[in-house]
């Protein structure tokens, strides 16, 4: 889908949702999404979730996010951990897993701004899994940037059990708040919804191998009652 019509959908949809300025999060039922959101929502997660969290921040004219969760998923879009291979990367899915491992809090930089010395320039650099730095200057400077400011995020990270097979899950806002920390019990048997990214694995000598490790990134977690 075009962005600029994305982002058109979305204020269209966002229009119609009651949201208060103090909320964390809000849970949407599957169902409120029209057909093109929900298209784009099972193809192009991570871009969609982007325009999301914006068109919400403009909206109710914030500085911080409102996570937007879904529920009530399709069954289509239900996957079984031992069948998640390529075909599902940067897709929407849900699984089901038993709670083996949960990691303390880690905080990694999510964007760092850099200041060019020679003409006054700021840049910033969004961080994935490396820690990069820019490397040109629009004015022509080429590296030796200062570095003036970092973003930080929290998350955690589970490993989930199907029928014997693993699943690394990253599990971010809202679900760090206290009022979950209950959830996420060993053995838990979890609903995890999100999208499946992948991490090339290393060497033992430190350089990346072609297999990669397929991580779902959480967008709504519900406990299997």
């Amino acid at each position: 889908m075009d962005f600029d019509l994305l982002i058109e959908k979305v204020d269209v949809l966002f229009s119609k949702v009651k949201l208060g300025k103090d909320q964390a999060y809000v849970v949407m039922k599957f169902s409120t999404l029209p057909p093109e959101l929900a298209e784009e929502l099972r193809n192009n997660p991570e871009e969609f979730f982007k325009v999301l969290k914006l068109q919400v921040r403009k909206r109710l004219g914030l500085k911080k996010n409102i996570e937007v969760m879904f529920s009530h998923l399709p069954k289509s879009y239900q996957a079984k951990i031992e069948d998640i291979s390529a075909h599902l990367l940067g897709k929407f899915i849900q699984v089901k897993g038993k709670i083996q491992t949960k990691t303390a809090i880690i905080t990694k930089i999510k964007k760092a701004k850099y200041e060019c010395p020679s003409c006054g320039n700021s840049l910033q650099v969004m961080l994935g899994e490396k820690n990069t730095k820019p490397t040109r200057c629009g004015c022509g400077r080429k590296g030796h940037f200062m570095e003036v400011s970092r973003t930080y995020e929290d998350h955690f990270e589970l490993m989930v059990e199907e029928d014997g097979y693993l699943l690394r899950v990253i599990v971010g806002e809202p679900f760090l708040n206290p009022e979950f920390k209950p959830m996420f019990k060993k053995n838990n048997k979890l609903i995890i919804s999100g999208y499946i990214i992948a991490i090339p694995k290393k060497l033992p000598r430190g350089s990346e191998s072609t297999e990669v490790e397929k991580v779902l990134i959480a967008n709504n977690v519900e406990k299997v009652r």
